[in-house]
């Protein structure tokens, strides 16, 4: 079962791939890319559950990526993996939607659990953004309905037609959550 789609973005093809692998090996669908401009360009053209993502490396200076990630794709969690921590990085990422900020070499041991956890917060609040965008599209089809000179020919048909889609999407909006 697909535990999640990641993308890993490192110019260090060791770490690159090695991670990519154990992270295969738990379930992980992992993309990989090897600088910060195929990043975005690979996470515009799909979805991800998560991004992890080298400090220093071609196309994120200054947190470069990680701020085009949060302007484009505000919920997607990113992890932040140095070789050379700073004061400054630390306090940026605090600042970004940063899910965690690790140092290499990084234990996958210490990785894992925060990817279970940023993977997991990112499907629920994904499940959440659906759920109410179902009721807002069910308070408008409701409204709609109830508008006075509405043209419908059998207005209970429509209703229970409404009514059913309607519960049905919220049962499958639980079932992910």
């Amino acid at each position: 079962m697909n535990q999640g789609r990641i993308l890993l973005a490192d110019d260090e093809p060791v770490f690159l791939n090695s991670t990519a692998d154990l992270l295969r090996r738990e379930g992980y669908d992992c993309d990989t890319v090897a600088d910060g401009v195929a990043a975005m360009a690979r996470v515009e053209a799909n979805p991800y559950d998560l991004l992890i993502t080298d400090l220093e490396m071609p196309g994120n200076s200054d947190l470069g990526l990680v701020r085009q990630i949060a302007a484009s794709r505000g919920g997607l969690p990113v992890l932040v993996i140095t070789g050379v921590p700073s004061v400054r990085s630390a306090m940026a990422c605090v600042e970004l939607p940063v899910a965690a900020y690790l140092l290499k070499p990084v234990v996958f041991a210490d990785l894992l659990p925060r990817v279970q956890t940023a993977v997991n917060r990112f499907r629920s609040w994904q499940a959440m953004q659906q759920a109410e965008k179902r009721l807002s599209d069910m308070r408008t089809d409701y409204e709609h309905l109830a508008t006075p000179g509405t043209p419908s020919a059998n207005g209970v048909d429509v209703f229970l037609s409404l009514t059913l889609r309607n519960v049905m999407g919220s049962l499958t909006d639980l079932q992910q959550l």
